[in-house]
């Protein structure tokens, strides 16, 4: 099952079952079984009385041999854990999560879970990780080499057989959670989730306790110093008509709003419907400033809502761009939303983050909130976070 390697997961389940068989990683459906139940099969009626552990190692072995020629092979992970080592091994991970608490490596430590291998990522920056990588890297931090060492070494005894592809080097069987997402808000939403779950390894160990820190260094460390909102009327609580320092190209079939439904927060956001089926372009609701001067880096926050957004011609987008422009007016960089934050179909408010570079020479930026398909987009609290210092004049006509 997709992401059940992880220890949250074995550990909920570690006396029920003698042998866990998992995935790191996404298990893509049943690819990964279709060909290996017949020989699984075959083994347990020919060989009654293989122990729990042969049969669990005879499975990993199945399965890689009968995914040798498969499209998603390089993605592989498959492990088989030995439950009755999990005690152990959970009560030195508490062990080890303690020390990362008191540790004053902050910064190490922050870089050192970003670089883990890591699963399941889609539309965040790191969801879980492997928990062997996490510890092996941990080691070279001074304070942590012992404790470091000691949970390697049971993790060892504690998977007895697994297999990975060449996507994921460094998964090693069992991982654990890290929930950092783009967006500050939805890791904090959702951490609050996992420590309210219940389940046995939060209830049993520190480690959400640790992710407090984790988030809290984190995001302060890649937004730190960018506290100004450089955009006017970010919120859309100011206007006649529409709203103030925003403006739209019309387009046949395209409903640009300032809405005073569906909004995330005041009384007012902006919205983008396109019921035109032949109108593959992006739809733009759009901010221009004149560039005085301006932080190396910039900060991108906002909250998007989408309706029935379906796609033309297999594109389906809600998101937002910063285009950055020369003294000629020729664009010279640009960054935007997370692309594989998805809005296709129907999704509620979410936050999304983003953090670009400011390229030299750059005297023009647009905001474009935009776009593509046919349904509603909603956009609320867009805000371009600079330094104190920055100094911009909007334009929008």
């Amino acid at each position: 099952t997709c992401l059940m390697g992880a220890v949250e997961s074995v550990y909920e389940l570690r006396d029920c079952i003698d042998i866990y068989i998992s995935s790191e990683e996404y298990s893509f459906y049943l690819y990964y079984w279709a060909e290996a139940i017949n020989p699984i099969c075959r083994i347990l009626n020919e060989n009654p009385d293989l122990s729990n552990e042969e049969i669990g190692k005879k499975i990993i072995e199945i399965i890689e041999e009968n995914n040798k020629n498969l499209d998603y092979k390089e993605y592989i992970t498959m492990s088989a854990i030995k439950t009755e080592k999990l005690d152990t091994l959970v009560e030195n991970v508490n062990t080890f999560t303690e020390i990362l608490l008191s540790n004053q490596n902050r910064d190490e430590i922050i870089d050192t879970c970003l670089e883990s291998q890591s699963f399941g990522s889609s539309g965040m920056i790191k969801n879980l990780v492997d928990l062997y990588d996490l510890a092996d890297r941990c080691s070279n931090i001074e304070g942590l080499e012992e404790v470091s060492r000691k949970v390697k070494e049971l993790l060892k005894n504690t998977v007895i057989a697994e297999i990975h592809g060449k996507k994921h080097p460094n998964a090693w069987g069992i991982s654990v959670y890290l929930g950092l997402y783009y967006g500050k808000e939805e890791a904090e939403d959702n951490l609050s989730d996992y420590e309210k779950s219940g389940l046995d390894f939060v209830c049993d160990t520190e480690w959400s306790s640790f992710l407090h820190e984790l988030h809290s260094g984190y995001y302060e460390k890649l937004f730190g110093g960018l506290t100004k909102n450089l955009l006017s009327n970010s919120s859309f609580e100011e206007g006649e008509n529409k709203p103030y320092g925003w403006a739209y190209t019309s387009r046949e079939g395209v409903s640009f709003l300032w809405n005073e439904k569906n909004v995330y927060n005041g009384k007012y956001c902006i919205s983008i419907t396109n019921n035109d089926e032949n109108n593959p372009y992006p739809n733009i609701w759009m901010q221009t400033l004149k560039v005085e001067k301006i932080s190396k880096k910039l900060k991108l926050t906002a909250h998007i809502k989408s309706k029935n957004l379906k796609a033309l011609n297999k594109n389906a987008k809600a998101a937002i761009y910063i285009l950055f422009f020369d003294g000629d007016d020729n664009v010279i960089g640009f960054f935007t939303t997370p692309q594989d934050v998805i809005f296709y179909g129907t999704r509620d408010w979410t936050e999304v983050v983003a953090l670009g570079e400011v390229p030299e020479g750059a005297a023009k930026i647009e905001i474009m909130a935009f776009m593509i398909g046919t349904g509603t987009a909603f956009f609320d609290d867009i805000k371009l976070y600079g330094s104190e210092k920055d100094k911009v004049m909007i334009t929008t006509e």
